[in-house]
């Protein structure tokens, strides 16, 4: 070898080769002393040969051979990069790269190395199975650009390295791999040993990513989701920061809302616990929803949030508001709403019963600003803001999340929360009716609200949400009056209960008669509204006789418009008693085909209401009998033995588990809702006690 290597024409035809390939001469004329490459994942510095500076600038520059040691300040290239392996030393004989002839030290392009050391192929870390791995031997029978020569395979041991199948899971591993390295520098970021401000940075660029979809669905092939949960509540998310509080309950909404299982994180001890907590500090302030509306930074700075809090959560609520696709900026966005979906979008089973105090603060929260909004209806104001003005002004009612609080209850009611623990006192309290008068007071005129919504023509865009939160009001409503005179005593204490009620069963009287406007699944929706209304009242009539005479005494116009001076009770001149108005929903149904089972549920079910109503009061006997239209009682006696047929038959199918699908699993899933839904007091045991009834009153005025 020539003293001078610089000089030799071998050299320089070398330098032309890609600028991800370097060279250095070693400064031992002895080709075998090779030294190896040291790129570990921790960043220990790597030994090579030195090159003088006169021969370092006659080669192409290439990729440093040392990884520098790790400092507090993040880089892209952190200790998370899987390209960061650890590789064989000196010590072992395949260790290094393959050197030719001339002594040059060959150095890989990051590209190369991936591939011959396997990154994209590892179905586990690549760095458990690097280090007994070797190094293809270096090529010295060749000169110039020699090719490799082949060199038999090292064995592995036993389950350090899957053989791919096919290109596609090939591209599947290597898309995973890539998608790690991508959001390592993320959980760097979240570590405690970092400033507040980077954080919060890393944690609001983590939810902002994940709210792309090809983002998502990489994520949904890892444990990215238990990851980053557990990364943000190291980060201190869930621990009253305001900020990081926030971006914690968006990136759950985020998981629940894109994936179909969440069974990762619901298994985890804190998620849920973490959820409810952060609800309980929403009662006082939210701070997303203050960011949004026109609140000064003195306001801000009591609710603890700072100018620069002020300036992450407005970023927040750019990413909820046009990334997120959970709410739009019309709706007004909050955390109460956005936490309130989340606990509700999950399975009922992973809530505790001591997760009821939460659950009812915030609805009695939730519900507080209603009884202002109809009281101001009432005396000339709108019922609701003009949609401008709706995210801009305190104290707007939040339908959305009053109606996934009312889920969240109506599945309470119904015993589908997990029961391994004591029962609190205010379980009991709820259960019995203890001190639930403002419950009861809100839950009335969250109805009476609802009812406006639906018949009032200014409020077309809130149909839809108006008609959840009534169906779900009503619902809870029959599982609490179930059986109870406590509860009945507080709804019929309230002065808009039997009202409304009586105005959601006629109001389907006047959508009976426009079905050529009122089809498809608005009147479903109407439908299941009159049979709610009806089973509400049932509850009623049957347990407190004070319901007999409120009835007879209320006045109701069924074609009632719904103005601001019918808000409460209606005026309308053409009002008839609340007793008329059944018996004209009554004689509608009459009138309808036979082979509609729905004619044949609410005639069977309201001539058995109408038994009740007029068992043991004469006063209601005569306004009854007088109204009712052709067969009178005999026709009252055969719907309510249809209905105790329809009802038995449905039970019995119940029992059995029969389906109409068997393969079915969602129609097996509204079954056993229906049957556990439906809890008016219309069983069989009440309808056949009216039965009787019915026919002695008709043997008697015979």
């Amino acid at each position: 070898m020539a003293d001078e290597p610089s000089a030799d024409p071998r050299v320089d035809s070398l330098t032309s080769r890609s600028s991800t390939v370097s060279f250095e001469i070693p400064p031992s004329p002895q080709p075998n002393h090779g030294r190896a490459i040291d790129l570990t994942a921790s960043g220990n510095a790597s030994q090579t040969s030195s090159v003088p500076d006169e021969q370092s600038q006659s080669s192409v520059p290439g990729p440093s051979s040392t990884v520098p040691q790790r400092s507090g300040i993040r880089t892209y290239a952190g200790r998370s990069r899987s390209f960061l392996v650890e590789l064989p030393t000196d010590g072992n004989p395949d260790s290094g790269v393959g050197a030719d002839d001339l002594g040059l030290e060959i150095r890989e392009s990051y590209q190369d190395l991936r591939i011959r050391w396997g990154v994209d192929n590892a179905e586990d870390d690549p760095r458990f199975a690097l280090s007994a791995r070797s190094s293809p031997e270096p090529e010295s029978g060749r000169k110039g650009k020699g090719k490799a020569r082949d060199r038999p395979k090292v064995a592995l041991p036993s389950n350090m390295m899957n053989d791919l199948k096919s290109i596609t899971e090939l591209r599947s591993k290597g898309e995973i791999r890539r998608f790690i390295d991508e959001v390592g520098y993320l959980f760097e970021g979240m570590e405690r040993t970092a400033g507040v401000r980077v954080r919060r940075g890393s944690a609001l660029e983590l939810v902002t990513k994940f709210c792309d979809t090809d983002f998502a669905r990489r994520a949904r092939a890892t444990d990215f989701r238990s990851r980053a949960w557990d990364a943000l509540r190291a980060a201190g998310a869930g621990d009253g920061d305001k900020v990081l509080d926030a971006i914690l309950v968006l990136f759950a909404a985020l998981v629940v809302q894109l994936s179909h299982d969440v069974t990762e994180l619901t298994r985890k001890a804190d998620f849920v616990p973490v959820l409810w907590d952060i609800l309980v500090s929403l009662s006082g302030s939210d701070s997303l929803e203050l960011v949004g509306i026109d609140v000064d930074d003195g306001e801000l700075k009591k609710a603890g949030i700072g100018k620069a809090e002020k300036l992450t959560l407005i970023a927040l609520r750019s990413v909820v508001v046009n990334k997120s696709g959970l709410v739009s900026d019309q709706e007004g966005p909050s955390l109460r709403r956005l936490l309130s979906h989340t606990l509700a979008s999950l399975p009922p089973s992973v809530h505790q019963n001591s997760h009821l105090t939460a659950l009812h603060q915030t609805l009695i929260v939730g519900l507080s600003s209603l009884h202002p909004r109809l009281s101001g209806y009432a005396s000339g104001l709108s019922l609701l803001p003009d949609v401008p003005d709706l995210t801009r002004s305190p104290g707007i009612p939040q339908f959305d999340h009053i109606a996934d609080c009312l889920e969240l209850f109506d599945s309470f009611l119904l015993g589908r929360w997990a029961n391994d623990e004591e029962q609190s006192l205010l379980y009991h309290d709820v259960i019995n009716g203890v001190g639930q008068d403002d419950l009861a007071e809100r839950l009335a005129t969250l109805c009476a609200v609802c009812n406006i919504i639906l018949r009032h023509g200014d409020y077309q865009g809130h149909i839809p949400i108006a008609n959840r939160c009534l169906e779900s009001a009503l619902r809870v409503l029959i599982n609490l009056s179930h059986e109870n005179p406590i509860w009945c005593q507080l709804l019929l204490y309230q002065e808009l209960t039997i009202p409304i009620i009586s105005s959601l069963i006629a109001n389907f009287l006047h959508r009976a008669n426009d079905t050529a406007e009122e089809t498809g699944e608005r009147d479903a929706q109407a439908f299941d509204r009159l049979c709610l209304a009806l089973g509400l009242l049932t509850n009623l009539v049957q347990v407190d006789k004070n319901s007999q005479d409120l009835c007879r005494e209320t006045k109701l116009d069924p074609s009632c418009p719904a103005h601001r001076q019918c808000a409460y009770v209606c005026k309308c001149p053409n009002a008839v008693s609340v007793l008329e108005c059944l018996v004209s929903v009554y004689e509608s149904h009459l009138q309808l085909e036979d082979d509609d089972p729905g004619t044949h549920i609410v005639r069977g079910h309201l001539a058995v209401l109408f038994g009740l109503l007029m068992r043991g009061s004469s006063a209601n006997q005569d306004i009854i009998l007088d109204t009712l239209p052709g067969a009178g009682l005999k026709g009252l006696v055969r719907h309510a033995k249809e209905f105790v047929e329809l009802y038995s038959e449905f039970m019995a199918r119940i029992a059995r588990g029969d389906r109409h699908d068997a393969g079915d699993a969602e129609g097996e899933q509204v079954e056993t809702d229906v049957r556990t839904h439906v809890r008016d007091s219309a069983t069989q045991d009440v309808a056949q006690d009216i039965i009787k009834f019915l026919e002695s009153l008709m043997n008697t005025l015979a």
